[in-house]
Parts: structure tokens; C-alpha cells; sequence
């Protein structure tokens, strides 16, 4: 990329992730605290991962995108010690190119705090292959992106009442135009949040 290219790129990131942008991933009751293990599921640049990387124990990168790895450990090296960068899909199944959070995450699944998933529409089979770990963890908090197919946000709100956890969506909308499926209602939900219910 050119320098100006850089600068645009960057820019619309700090957009997304402005107070009122529907694809803000951190908001107060659902954010990363002091000594929690993240899980960021779909990292691409690694914007989320710095604003919580201070806070956080360990963070567990998952980019399945080649061209983002260099760049994500030039960007993590400072806290390289905090973070493990993995270069595979994750999915609902184990395979040589896919793996499962419940697989990869065995060692230390009931300690997970916090996960934010942004895969391009695959959301729902990270979320297949993550049953164990949401059923495990009694204080979990997840941010999901819904605006990538038309009826993820029902979808995934359904799933999660269902677990027992609460809800609430991001501010305002957005139209996702690179949809092949792009219909009517055009405005989509952008993020979801849950937080297991206290019992």
C-alpha cells in the first residue's frame, strides 16, 4: 500500500469503531477488563487487539488471511510475549486447514473472558465450534458481527437467549452492499453483544 493509501485504510478503521459507529466492538458493559484472555477471532489488521491489549492476560489471534501475518507481528511484537497469532480458519470442524475453539482452546477453556468475531459471514460456525467454551465459562462476554448475512442477528440473538445470556445490538445500521444475497430489509444490525446472566 502508499503512504496515502495506509492513511485512508487506517482512518476508516477508527471510524468503525467511533462511539456511534453500528460496528463499535467495545462499549461500557461489554468490554475487556484487567487480566482477562481474549480470544479475537477474525483479527485482520489487529486494531481490536490494541485497545485491549494492556488490559488483557493473553490474547489469542485468529487470522486465516496470509497476507495479514507479517503485518500483525510487526504490529504485536511490543507485547509478543501477550499474544499468539494463529494462521488458520476457525470453523465447526478440525481440519488441516480449519480448527474449532473448543479444540484449540482445551488447555484452557473455562478461563476465556471475552471473544470478538468478525469472519465474514462464518460467524455461526465459529459459534458451532465454540459450544463447550460458552457453556463453560459462567462470566463471558462476546461482540459478533451481524451484518454479513441478512438474518444473522435473529439468528445469533435466538442462540444466545437460549444460553441463558443477555443481549443488546450496536447503535443504528448498516447496509452490507457485497452481499450476493442482498435483499430486502436492507438495513442490518452490525454487532452483537452477550454477557452470560448472572444466576
Amino acid at each position: 500500500m502508499s503512504k496515502f493509501e495506509i492513511k485512508k485504510y487506517y482512518s476508516e478503521m477508527l471510524r468503525e469503531q467511533d462511539l456511534n459507529s453500528p460496528h463499535r466492538y467495545l462499549v461500557n458493559g461489554f468490554l475487556v477488563n484487567e487480566g482477562d484472555i481474549v480470544l479475537d477471532v477474525g483479527s485482520a489488521e489487529g486494531i481490536f487487539v490494541l485497545d485491549v491489549i494492556e488490559l488483557a492476560t493473553h490474547v489469542y489471534i485468529f487470522e486465516p488471511d496470509e497476507k495479514w501475518i507479517a503485518p500483525l507481528k510487526a504490529t504485536c511484537d511490543p507485547w509478543k510475549d501477550k499474544i499468539t497469532i494463529v494462521n488458520q480458519y476457525v470453523s465447526d470442524s478440525d481440519t488441516d486447514t480449519s480448527l474449532r475453539l473448543d479444540t484449540y482452546c482445551k488447555d484452557f477453556i473455562s478461563h476465556i473472558n471475552f471473544i470478538k468475531m468478525d469472519v465474514e459471514g462464518t460467524e455461526s460456525r465459529v459459534i458451532s465450534g465454540a459450544k463447550k467454551i460458552l457453556a463453560l465459562n459462567e462470566k463471558i462476554i462476546l461482540t459478533i458481527c451481524t451484518y454479513h448475512n441478512q438474518s444473522d442477528y435473529e439468528e445469533f440473538r435466538d442462540i444466545f437467549q437460549k444460553l441463558h445470556f443477555s443481549i443488546e445490538h450496536s447503535d443504528g445500521f448498516m447496509i452490507f452492499y457485497n452481499d450476493r444475497m442482498f435483499a430486502e430489509p436492507y438495513l442490518r444490525r452490525g454487532l452483537l453483544r452477550a454477557k452470560r446472566n448472572e444466576i
